[in-house]
């Protein structure tokens, strides 16, 4: 969708994402109170301001759409016909475009993504593109889908959703799962970069020679100064 109509403050829609541009066109319509004009073609039995309304819906499709839209829907008369005309264009189900659409959401791994939230993010947005071809997905698929995204190591959580009452297992309680899962990994992520940097320094530390003792392990400052007496005369006494 392209740029919002600052008047009723939705995107233009430019031939792209249509399902969610209509339904945010119905909602501004019934806010506007002419929504119904849009749902159904009039009848005999529909009152006076029938007519102004669906000019009114009109209009505001008009304004939400670009001028390449305008363009398939310019000789059409009534609101509701306008439409029927998008949704026969841009709602019809494509077969073709669902095996696509499959094949996108497929290949939607956990492993590809640094933050989980982007990895739920691209998969919502492949399950939308997948209904908006046409196809019916249940939460059970949308769970299968999901399931079959996460790598080995998280296989545990598919078991954890087997045992559940059918009504528990829901894609929402798989996130979760999977959030607590990546939480505890980059838990232990850290506790092991702080372990490897003390062992190093550890390391570091019990090569190093005191440049005053020669020993290893600590500098100057830690040497502990011990009595020295010349052995020519034991009334000269130096601290080492």
């Amino acid at each position: 969708m392209a740029a919002k109509n600052s008047d009723i403050n939705i995107p233009i829609f430019d031939g792209s994402d249509y399902s969610n541009w209509k339904i945010r066109i119905l909602k501004f319509l019934q806010f506007k109170k002419c929504k119904d004009v849009i749902m159904r073609a009039k009848t005999r039995a529909d009152d006076a301001t029938w007519d102004d309304r669906d000019i009114q819906a009109t209009n505001y499709i008009y304004s939400a759409i670009t001028n390449r839209q305008l363009e398939y829907i310019s000789e059409l008369e009534t609101a509701y016909e306008i439409i029927q005309k998008f949704d026969e264009m841009y709602l019809k189900k494509s077969t073709a475009l669902q095996i696509v659409c499959r094949h996108n959401l497929e290949n939607v791994k956990l492993k590809n993504y640094a933050e989980v939230s982007l990895f739920f993010d691209d998969f919502e947005k492949c399950v939308n593109e997948l209904k908006q071809a046409g196809a019916v997905i249940t939460e059970q698929e949308k769970l299968n889908y999901m399931l079959k995204s996460l790598p080995q190591n998280y296989s545990h959580i598919g078991d954890l959703i087997d045992v559940l009452p059918e009504k528990d297992r829901t894609v929402d309680y798989l996130k979760s799962k999977i959030k607590l899962k990546k939480a505890e990994e980059e838990s232990n992520e850290t506790s092991h970069d702080s372990s490897n940097a003390f062992r190093a320094e550890t390391k570091t530390a019990s090569h190093t020679k005191c440049y005053n003792c020669g020993k290893p392990g600590h500098f100057q400052k830690t040497v502990v100064p011990v009595l020295y007496i010349h052995k020519r005369s034991r009334s000269r006494i130096f601290w080492k």
